[in-house]
């Protein structure tokens, strides 16, 4: 009854690229119950890199910062994105691709990684998407993770009812009240300070931030 929805990278239309509001960026392993017809799963909406386009310039990004009330910056793992949530009084959870896990040894792994924690804060909230970055030595992408990295780390929150993202800061006290991994925040960084790293540091040691 679960049917999810993703762009193909042959099939986004252009309008993705150039429309802050194209309904393709919600189509980033969307999760719909077609017999209910309500969204089950709603993951992070699709976001680019610096550069990518127009909204990411580095000029555009710059006079954001300026404006901006608050700044979040949060260390971007290379892992594969997982979503969960409380569903039909049971955890439903997504891959980026799958639903199943039957068809999937990703989220086989993902599931296998849910601890009591994550379930407590997933059936405590279930009006909530939880967004997870799966990290296994199975899964090895560019960087070079070891043994004591894998997991599931909360990357994100977003709320079924309204759509809303919640921030780093929402999310770290999501983490820290059901003792559950995040990434790293490295707020206080400037975008040149980010630039400038990113030429220092090696692929296999770091992927990027998230602002």
């Amino acid at each position: 009854e679960f049917l999810l929805i993703r762009y193909g990278i042959a099939d986004m239309q252009s309008g993705m690229w150039e429309d802050e509001d194209s309904i393709y960026r919600e189509c980033r392993s969307l999760v719909i119950d077609v017999h209910r017809e309500e969204i089950a799963i709603a993951p992070f909406r699709k976001f680019f890199n610096l550069n990518e386009v127009k909204e990411n310039y580095p000029e555009v990004v710059e006079n954001r910062i300026r404006q901006a009330k608050s700044v979040e910056i949060c260390d971007k793992l290379d892992g594969s994105m997982q979503s969960v949530r409380w569903y039909n009084d049971e955890v439903l959870m997504c891959g980026s691709m799958s639903l199943s896990k039957e068809n999937s040894w990703r989220l086989q792994g993902g599931y296998s990684m849910l601890s009591e924690n994550h379930i407590n804060m997933i059936k405590n909230n279930p009006n909530l998407t939880f967004i997870f970055e799966y990290i296994s030595l199975k899964d090895a992408h560019v960087v070079s993770y070891d043994k004591k990295d894998e997991g599931l780390y909360l990357i994100g929150i977003r709320d079924i009812t309204n759509g809303y993202e919640f921030s780093y800061a929402e999310i770290e006290n999501y983490s820290k009240q059901y003792n559950v991994s995040m990434p790293k925040l490295e707020n206080g960084k400037t975008l040149d300070d980010l630039v400038y790293l990113s030429k220092v540091y090696k692929s296999e040691n770091k992927e990027g931030w998230v602002i």
